[in-house]
């Protein structure tokens, strides 16, 4: 949100349009709240610190790196790989790259996004009174001393 006057101001000066700095916005926001949905996922299915970062940085490795990759095979496109990608996104609102991208490539990409970021919040929510109800019946090893 604060790089938002930043992104207007190039909008001021011309080059820019205002559609391209609000997708370019709402591609950061998406991503945000991607990786946030993301760590709290790997919080509700570790119970060390550690282990929780591992598994976000390896959550977000595989959809941004992992799936970037895949896009890019030789010979053919993955599409639906590309719209899963946060990174993605954001390269569609920025229209980086070469390539020129159809009109809807943005919109579908913010929407798997978002829904996936969405999926991984639904399951922590109906997955964390389970896992906690499951962890406060196992005796801890200080009460067995």
């Amino acid at each position: 949100v604060a790089t938002l006057p930043a992104l207007m101001s190039a909008v001021l000066m011309g080059g820019v349009t205002g559609d391209d700095v609000w997708q370019t916005s709402l591609a950061l926001l998406n991503l945000f709240f991607f990786g946030q949905c993301a760590a709290i996922f790997a919080s509700t299915i570790s119970r060390e610190r550690a282990t929780a970062a591992k598994w976000t940085v390896s959550i977000l490795v595989f959809f941004i790196v992992g799936l970037g990759m895949m896009g890019d095979l030789p010979g053919h496109r993955v599409w639906l790989a590309e719209s899963f990608n946060p990174a993605f996104t954001f390269a569609a609102a920025s229209r980086i790259g070469s390539v020129a991208r159809p009109p809807g490539e943005f919109w579908l990409s913010f929407a798997t996004v978002n829904f996936t970021a969405w999926i991984f919040l639904l399951t922590s929510s109906l997955a964390l009174p389970r896992i906690w109800q499951a962890r406060r019946s196992a005796p801890s090893a200080f009460l067995a001393r």
